[in-house]
């Protein structure tokens, strides 16, 4: 059998699979990356730019299956506003308020009120670099423009509205701007409520200064008061215990003082009591007897 020719046409065909699967993700921006496959040697730039090319790339299937979602999502909450009852609606709601929840059911079934927008917001793995780079870029304008609209409107407070608007406008733009919304418009308000105020019920700002400077001195002066009265306690503490330590030398050398006495004492006892035994020994001569 000619197998050299069934194996030249095998690679061969193997060959050509490969150039079409390799011209298909040409085509379709899957690049390697979203493959799964990379270079271990390529930077972090390399991959970051490879990575954003193939998620350009798809960014219209993307979109097709966010409006897929977004349009299965609108049917469904159609249909459950139409067909569910309302005791199976109102056990969706986590408010205790019967009231607030009938309420809201009616809101739900009325055609005309039903003016809701339902959207389906992705995160994007690919991006996370430049998403977290345009919030944190964003948070800082957001800081200038406060600086600026806190002296500016504190000259001209006409201008509140308009700094008002740029400043919500700028934090719409972030992730998750809901949770910032609530706490942006009490501090406008707030805000308004203190240029609305009469220029009596307004504080002086130099008595206001006047009493800050009262206690920063106050304050001062109890820490002062207080770091002597730690000073003067150490003081105590250091001479009690040099006190204690000249007691201590005083009493070890009365000791030292008696021990030598006693020292002496034994000394002198025994020069005397050696001196006694020497007197008492007599001395003579033997005489012999013939």
């Amino acid at each position: 059998m000619p197998i050299n020719q069934y194996i030249t046409a095998l690679q061969a065909l193997s060959e050509r699979r490969n150039d079409i699967v390799q011209a298909i993700y040409t085509q379709t921006g899957v690049s390697d990356i979203m493959r799964g496959n990379s270079d271990p040697k390529e930077s972090a730039t390399a991959v970051t730019k490879k990575t954003n090319f193939g998620t350009l790339r798809n960014q219209d299937r993307q979109n097709d299956m966010q409006r897929f979602l977004c349009d299965l999502l609108k049917i469904k909450a159609e249909i459950i506003c139409e067909m569910f009852s309302d005791e199976t609606l109102a056990q969706f709601a986590t408010v205790a308020d019967k009231t607030i929840v009938a309420q809201a059911i009616a809101l739900l079934r009325h055609d005309k009120m039903r003016n809701m927008l339902l959207d389906v917001e992705t995160d994007t793995s690919f991006n996370q670099a430049e998403n977290a780079k345009q919030v944190l870029n964003t948070i800082e304008n957001i800081n200038d423009m406060i600086t600026r609209a806190f002296q500016v409107v504190s000259a001209q407070p006409a201008l509140l509205p308009l700094y008002r608007k740029m400043i919500e406008s700028a934090v719409a733009s972030l992730p998750n701007a809901r949770q910032f919304e609530p706490i942006i418009e009490d501090a406008f308000n707030k805000i308004q409520q203190e240029f609305s105020q009469p220029d009596e019920d307004k504080p002086n700002l130099e008595v206001m200064k006047l009493q800050l400077e009262k206690q920063k001195l106050q304050q001062k002066a109890e820490n002062d008061r207080a770091t002597n009265q730690l000073k003067a306690t150490q003081q105590q503490i250091e001479l009690m215990k040099l006190k204690a330590d000249t007691q201590k030398e005083g009493e070890e050398a009365s000791l030292k003082n008696k021990e030598i006495e006693y020292q002496n004492k034994l000394k002198t006892m025994e020069i005397i009591t050696k001196s006694d035994v020497n007197t008492n020994i007599p001395s003579g001569y033997v005489r012999s007897f013939d």
